[in-house]
């Protein structure tokens, strides 16, 4: 064993392995430093470390068989010799250099630490310290005898968050962020800190008989400090409903006022929007069904019920407008487009009429338009109801549904950048908020953004906000996510017993090839097992080529699907639909160009 080693000393093995180690923890540290700076991919490094594993044991090899002289490399010979002698020597120092270079790395490490680390907390406070003036409204809990009146504690909160977003100087986080901690045992700082406000306010509201109790108090998250409580104790009447959202959401802004330093004297007043206190509570919990998008045929009932005993309650109007389209979309009617129209129309009006800033009809009217498509003979004003959207967002910036709608209406015409940027604010406002976030992720998969529209994806349901649906398939294919699309291909309301889920998989991996064979087998397979949700299989036709008005625009500006935009039927779609003639006034969208002086060609 003693010669073993001798041999192994001679022939400069040990003192290889050492230079090898040495060198490679150096290149080891490079490739991480590269990988950071460089944003190079996460695997970089590993595949430096793997190199260096599977280079140890050749130049083991090589060192035993090998010797460098300053003749040049030569097998090594069988005595030692003055140049074997030189060749260990320079190893030697190879090696010494590399451990003062590994020694002076680490106490650079070391000597930066604790600023680095004071650095980081630095920075990590300032992301996570929320400015003084950000405040949200969190649901007041309902303190009734019989714990039914959860929509009218809720309703009041809304009250008291709309009257403080009213306030410039203040920074009001959305209802929706807000009220999906309603029933959560969390404090008021973690709360705060997920919605990144300074400032909470919370209360109770006890509703017994024809008296009303409601308690409120603004705290200062930063130390759980209260800044002011107070309790309210009166009848219960619309006037004195109205009369205390208004002095709590004085009191909130006369408090934050004093603290930050901003005049307090301007404009909260809450006015009334009845005097029918029957109505008014019908009207909080229609606007509670509204939000959740959940027994819109009770909320119908309910807006035709206050209506009839307000005729001049214009936020009951602009509801039941922006309700006819839901009806239908959610599948509680089967309301021809038309008669959608001719409602929405009348309703609105209503609404705009004694109210003509109403945000929420403005919104209403553009959207039955928009989703329209055809079937309204392609006479829609694009332009005109591009302005009413953006009047709608002007007057409430806080309208989820006007940036959404607007976005969809952005991509029926091509302009997917604009799309994005609707339902990124969507999503900015309401981050909670459904068809924001599902359109959102639609949309980025349909702009080449697979992993950050996966990413969001995987967010989202984490807070079970989002449902997996038809048009996450396009994405969830390319990315390669075979178990997850099949898990929602195999769905009730999508293709459950249809033996060809596979089949689906591979051809939208391919989009581009020639599905009609496929598209042939799924016809047949829905027209077999009726009841299912037509617009999901429509747009799944569409995936695989097939031209329809009612369902081309959501999908006919993926990247994916360039075949389709060139395609007769699609050239026929874009004319008759409108989108030509305002691409002619307006200007084309990037991916589109004219030809000539009448026609175009789209990549």
């Amino acid at each position: 064993m003693g010669n073993f080693f001798q041999e192994l000393r001679r022939r400069n093995v040990i003192r290889v392995v050492g230079a090898y180690l040495v060198v490679g923890w150096v290149l080891i540290q490079i490739a991480t430093a590269l990988e950071e700076s460089m944003q190079l991919p996460s695997w970089f490094d590993g595949v430096v470390v793997a190199l260096l594993i599977v280079g140890f044991p050749i130049a083991v090899i090589v060192s035993w068989v090998f010797d460098i002289t300053p003749e040049g490399v030569v097998r090594t010979g069988a005595e030692t010799s003055d140049a074997k002698y030189k060749s260990g020597r320079k190893l030697d120092y190879v090696i010494i250099a590399g451990v003062v270079i590994v020694a002076a790395v680490l106490v650079g490490q070391w000597l930066a630490t604790p600023d680095a680390t004071i650095d980081q907390a630095t920075r990590a406070a300032a992301t996570h310290t929320p400015a003084a003036a950000t405040i949200a409204v969190l649901p007041f809990a309902d303190l009734s005898p019989d714990g039914d009146q959860v929509y009218f504690s809720d309703g009041i909160s809304e009250e008291i968050l709309n009257l403080l977003a009213g306030v410039p100087e203040l920074n009001v986080t959305s209802r929706t962020s807000a009220f999906q901690f309603k029933g959560r045992e969390l404090g008021i700082p973690e709360i705060a800190a997920s919605l990144k406000v300074r400032h909470v306010v919370e209360g109770s509201v006890r509703k017994a008989g024809n008296t009303l109790r409601i308690t409120a108090q603004l705290i200062d998250a930063e130390d759980d400090r209260h800044l002011w409580s107070d309790t309210f104790d009166r009848p219960l009447t619309t006037e004195n409903i109205f009369a205390i959202q208004d002095e709590i959401a004085k009191a909130v802004v006369g408090a934050l006022a004093d603290k930050l330093g901003f005049n307090a004297s301007g404009g909260i007043a809450a006015r009334p929007s009845t005097n029918n206190l029957t109505a008014y509570e019908q009207f909080l919990k229609a606007r509670s069904y509204y939000q959740t998008r959940t027994q819109l045929d009770v909320m119908e009932e309910l807006l035709k019920s206050i209506v009839e005993q307000d005729p001049n309650f214009s936020q009951a109007w602009e509801l039941r407008a922006a309700n006819q389209f839901l009806l239908v979309n959610y599948g509680y009617l089967n309301t021809p487009l038309q008669e959608q129209v001719r409602l929405t129309n009348e309703y609105a009006g209503k609404a705009l009429a004694l109210e003509p800033n109403s945000s929420i009809a403005l919104a209403a009217l553009a959207n039955v338009q928009i989703q329209g498509g055809t079937a309204l003979d392609g006479s829609r004003d694009f332009v005109e109801l591009l302005a009413n959207l953006t009047r709608a967002i002007e007057i409430d910036p806080h309208n989820d549904s006007a940036l959404n709608w607007r976005g969809t209406l952005y991509l029926t015409l091509g302009d997917v950048d604009r799309a994005l940027e609707d339902f990124g604010a969507c999503v900015e406002v309401s981050p909670l908020t459904a068809p924001c976030a599902e359109n959102y992720i639609s949309v980025l998969a349909g702009a080449g953004r697979d992993q950050e529209a996966f990413e969001h994806f995987q967010n989202l349901l984490d807070y079970g906000i989002v449902k997996a649906s038809e048009s996450d398939l396009p994405m969830l294919a390319r990315m390669g996510q075979e178990t997850a699309f099949k898990a929602i291909g195999n769905s009730e309301n999508l293709f459950f017993g249809w033996n060809q889920i596979d089949d689906l998989y591979k051809a939208l991996r391919d989009p581009e090839g020639d599905h009609s064979q496929l598209r042939r087998s799924l016809r047949l397979f829905e027209d077999a097992k009726p009841g299912r949700d037509p617009f999901a299989a429509g747009v799944v036709f569409g995936y695989l080529g097939e031209i329809s008005d009612d369902y081309t625009s959501y999908i006919c500006w993926n990247r994916s699907y360039k075949n389709l935009r060139r395609s007769d039927e699609f050239r026929s779609y874009i004319r008759r639909s409108g989108i030509f003639g305002y691409w002619q006034q307006q200007g084309f969208p990037p991916q589109c160009r004219a030809v000539g002086a009448d026609d175009f060609e789209c990549d």
